[in-house]
C-alpha cells in the first residue's frame, strides 16, 4: 500500500508506524511512502535560524525487513495518525508486528550519548510551543540538574539557567542519542520524543499534562491518552 507523509523527523517516524498499522489491519503491508515537501510557513528561532522540515529522515534512520520505496514530492498530502482514535488503536494492536518489520539503523558517528542518571528535558518552542517557557523553567526547578534539548538553543539557555546543560547536535544525532541512550525524558507533547520512546521501551517519557499545555485539540490529547494507557514507558507529567 502507498501512503503520503508530511512533517519533521518525529512526524515522519510516527506516521510511518501508523501507515504500517493501517496496512496490517487489512492484511497488507507498506510498499511506498511519499514524503510531501514545501508550502510550510517560515518559522525562525531567536537567532533567525529558519526551520527546514523538507528532509527525508526515514532513510538514514530506519531499515525494513522488506523493501519500502521512499519518494518525495512537493505537496501537502499526509496520513495523519492523530485524525482518529482508531488509527492509534491500530498502532497498539499491531505494534509488536511492526517492531519486527522496522528497526533503527546503527549510527556510528556524530551522536553523543546521554548519561543515564541525568534527566532530559525536551523544550520545543520553534513552530508549535505546546508548553510555555515559564512552565519549562518550573520543570527544570523541580527536576534539578538535567540535559536540555530542543529546537531553539537560545531559549534552551534561558530555561537551563544554572541547573541544566544545553545539548547541541544535528536533528538526527539528537534523536538517535535520545533513542539509544536516553533513560528519562520530560517535555510537552512532541512527535520527536514520542517516536523515540515507542521504539525504545527503556526510555521513560513523561508528557506534560494537557492542563499545562496549549495548541493541541481534544482529539489529539485523547489519542495521546490511548498511547499512554497502552505503553508502560509513557506517562503524564504534573507540573
Amino acid at each position: 500500500m502507498r501512503y503520503n507523509v508530511r512533517g519533521g523527523l518525529g512526524v515522519q517516524i510516527l506516521s510511518m508506524i501508523g501507515c504500517f498499522a493501517d496496512a496490517l489491519d487489512v492484511g497488507k503491508t507498506v510498499s511506498h511512502i511519499k514524503l510531501n515537501f514545501g508550502n510550510y510557513p517560515i518559522h525562525k528561532t531567536t537567532n533567525n535560524q529558519i526551520w527546514e522540515p523538507d528532509i527525508d529522515f526515514i532513510t538514514p534512520l530506519i531499515e525494513f525487513t522488506s523493501p519500502v520505496t521512499i519518494l518525495n514530492t512537493v505537496g501537502i498530502n499526509k496520513w495523519n495518525i492523530f485524525s482518529s482514535v482508531k488509527r492509534i488503536e491500530q498502532i497498539v494492536k499491531h505494534f509488536n508486528t511492526i517492531k519486527n518489520i522496522i528497526s533503527v539503523k546503527e549510527q556510528w558517528t556524530g551522536w553523543i550519548p546521554f548519561r543515564s542518571d541525568i534527566p532530559i528535558i525536551h523544550c520545543r518552542q520553534f513552530d508549535r510551543p505546546v508548553v510555555s517557557i515559564s512552565t519549562y523553567k518550573k520543570i527544570v526547578d523541580n527536576v534539578g540538574y538535567c540535559y536540555l534539548i530542543g529546537d531553539d538553543r537560545e531559549i534552551l539557555r534561558q530555561v537551563a539557567s544554572v541547573k541544566g546543560s544545553v545539548r547541541s547536535q544535528s536533528t538526527i544525532d539528537e534523536w538517535y542519542s535520545l533513542y539509544k541512550t536516553g533513560k528519562q525524558c520530560i517535555g510537552g507533547y512532541s512527535s520527536f520524543t514520542l517516536s523515540a520512546a515507542l521504539l525504545n521501551p527503556s526510555l521513560k517519557l513523561q508528557i506534560v499534562r494537557p492542563e499545562y499545555s496549549q495548541h493541541l485539540s481534544p482529539l489529539h490529547w485523547k489519542c495521546v491518552s490511548v498511547l499512554i494507557s497502552n505503553f508502560n514507558n509513557l506517562s503524564w507529567y504534573n507540573v
